[in-house]
């Protein structure tokens, strides 16, 4: 799966995860004040898992960044023996 599709996909899964809780919470049977911590409750969880998730992928892309100057260094001291 490209980078792109799979930033989409995660963004698409935290958004369906909020509007899927916030829903649940809107219809269940509870006091405005237990509806209202539930609903923070379930907010805070949702946001820490989306850090989480964006961190991750951000450290995947600074390993692919590193892998491709690795991979542009070698290809540079290659080119330059053959050249010599």
């Amino acid at each position: 799966m490209s980078q792109e599709r799979t930033t989409g996909v995660l963004i698409g899964l935290v958004i369906g995860a909020l509007a899927g809780a916030a829903a649940a919470l809107l219809y269940a049977p509870a006091s405005g004040k237990e509806t209202q911590k539930r609903i923070r409750e379930t907010a805070e969880r949702s946001w820490e898992d989306a850090k989480t998730g964006y961190d991750k992928k951000l450290a995947d892309i600074r390993n692919a960044m590193d892998e491709g100057f690795s991979e542009v260094k070698s290809q540079v001291a290659s080119a330059r023996k053959k050249i010599s």
